[in-house]
């Protein structure tokens, strides 16, 4: 790393970065009858070997940054039927990849957060874009072992592939446009505040799924917005949501909040909302599921100091859909000089 003139940033060093992986994984289950198991349980034993490369040309300055990839991933499996002729030979893939990633970084003094913070402040205004394409190839017979739905957050949807885990490939040809500011005091790097709206964009819809073909694949939109606050030091809030424009709702809300006066004093506040699009049967998992919120739940948690020697924690957690406690926790801990003491009571 060398500085700049002024010294105040860092040239990175630019040139090709390549990378490799491979992975073997031996996969066995024992079902019993439960022939009805969510799939891996349509295999009773499965080998898998999973070859990933990529090439990178990243350009990298203090105001910007430009990162074109070319990747690759190859997937071949050897499985056995936990009853023979019950599903498809489990096929495997090779699948590649192209992205470019992109960004900006402004930054200016702000000279009149000084008087609210008592400190010099930094905003920044970074917008960045990053396009991925995909090729589709179907996956409607390749088994699923351990791959999941990324879900969606900053970093998700920022990335090559909305699965993660070794059996999905996504077929994208998106577009992925974001911008964030923050609030840093400028002699420590400490970040107040931070906000981020972003908005992705399929030009080519989706097609392959978690369980199999997605039917009837529409393009859609997703739009971000996350936001967190530390005020004062002791107050702290965090904010995020998921608009889904096709379905023209929310798919998914968290809040949270934290207050800690004094070290050993603290109060902490969650809610998550999840809403689950339908999900389609396949032949690995037979059974289809339809639109519903999946997740409500609150979550309230803390501690507090009785005397100087003892303290109280406690955490409760809520799901509304149950209407019903998911758990509960009170602890007390006592410390003295060399003497620590905890007691604690959990129910689930």
């Amino acid at each position: 790393l060398v500085s700049d003139a002024s010294g105040r940033y860092l040239a990175l060093p630019s040139g090709p970065k390549t990378t490799f992986s491979t992975d073997y994984t031996r996969f066995a289950y024992a079902l019993g009858s439960n022939f009805n198991a969510p799939a891996p349980g349509a295999y009773s034993q499965a080998d898998r070997t999973v070859v990933k490369g990529a090439l990178a040309l990243p350009k990298i300055t203090p105001g910007y940054y430009i990162t074109p990839t070319v990747s690759f991933q190859s997937n071949t499996y050897n499985a056995t039927p936990y009853t023979a002729g019950s599903v498809p030979n489990a096929q495997g893939f090779t699948i590649p990849t192209f992205s470019l990633d992109s960004g900006l970084a402004f930054e200016r003094d702000a000279a009149e957060l000084k008087g609210f913070f008592g400190r010099d402040m930094l905003l920044t205004m970074e917008p960045r874009a990053f396009y991925v394409y995909t090729p589709f190839e179907s996956q409607a017979q390749t088994p699923l072992f351990d791959t999941a739905d990324a879900g969606f957050g900053v970093s998700q949807i920022f990335s090559e592939n909305t699965f993660v885990g070794n059996d999905r490939i996504a077929d994208n040809n998106k577009l992925t446009g974001g911008i964030t500011s923050r609030m840093i005091e400028a002699n420590t790097g400490a970040e107040r505040a931070s906000v981020t709206l972003a908005q992705k964009q399929q030009f080519t819809a989706q097609k392959v799924g978690l369980n199999g073909n997605i039917a009837n694949p529409t393009t859609y939109s997703d739009t971000l917005g996350s936001a967190s606050v530390r005020l004062l030091g002791n107050l702290s809030a965090d904010m995020f949501g998921q608009y889904n424009t096709q379905l023209n709702r929310f798919v998914q809300t968290t809040l949270g909040g934290s207050w800690r006066p004094t070290p050993g004093r603290s109060l902490n506040f969650g809610y998550r909302n999840v809403w689950q699009p339908p999900i389609q049967a396949s032949p690995f998992n037979p059974i289809a599921t339809q639109a519903a919120t999946t997740t409500d739940q609150y979550n309230i948690s803390g501690q507090w100091p009785v005397t100087r020697e003892l303290s109280l924690v406690g955490r409760w957690g809520y799901d509304a859909l149950t209407t019903k406690t998911l758990n509960t926790l009170i602890a007390l801990e006592y410390v003295r000089d060399c003497i620590v003491f905890r007691s604690a009571y959990s129910q689930l």
